[in-house]
């Protein structure tokens, strides 16, 4: 419904600017990822790797945000993702509940632990653009806080930084049918190795 919603107000703006039902119709489609948008080989690929289409467009959105207006998708990545993102990690660094947590959980949501023994409240972070300007800080900031006592502090957040960013920009097509038969043979579900951590 929410989705819905975004795209009827994107249309009723178009609307009211001047444009036919038919380009606002498509310009309503575009305010969010187009899920229906896609070429002929995507669809053959979508059906075999899980999210393959949406990873795709999610990665094309960002890409043509930033060309069509550069300082505006900046600004809103920045106060909308970073911000938040560094402003919770800063609340939450010297947290033992958050330093118990995998590191993949910190890379994916924001965290925020409700009292000292209430529950903790994980908020999912976007794709993309949430690893970019969202993990990536982090593990700036955790490089110049937590690991700057440590000598290969700064090494091991430059990896985290090579690796958040080399996974939201990873489109290497992975048939989710290989996943149970690897958990299997290495006879190990929860294995690390096979999530890269």
């Amino acid at each position: 419904f929410g989705e819905k919603g975004t795209r009827v107000g994107a249309f009723g703006r178009a609307v009211k600017k001047g444009v036919s039902d038919l380009e606002a119709a498509f310009e309503s489609r575009d305010i969010t990822l187009d899920f229906a948008r896609r070429g002929s080989q995507t669809r053959a690929v979508n059906m075999l790797v899980a999210f393959w289409n949406a990873q795709v467009q999610g990665l094309n959105k960002l890409v043509r945000a930033f060309r069509e207006r550069p300082m505006q998708t900046t600004f809103k990545a920045a106060s909308g993702i970073t911000l938040p993102s560094v402003l919770l990690y800063l609340n939450n660094r010297n947290d033992p509940r958050y330093q118990e947590l995998p590191q993949w959980q910190k890379d994916l949501f924001w965290i925020i632990p409700v009292g000292d023994d209430g529950p903790i409240i994980r908020i999912p972070k976007p794709f993309e653009v949430g690893s970019i300007f969202g993990t990536i800080p982090e593990a700036i900031g955790d490089a110049m806080f937590t690991n700057s006592e440590e000598p290969d502090g700064t090494l091991q957040a430059a990896k985290l930084v090579g690796y958040t960013f080399g996974q939201t920009l990873n489109l290497t097509p992975q048939p989710q049918f290989v996943w149970p038969l690897l958990e299997l043979a290495i006879n190990n579900p929860a294995s690390p190795a096979l999530w890269g951590r």
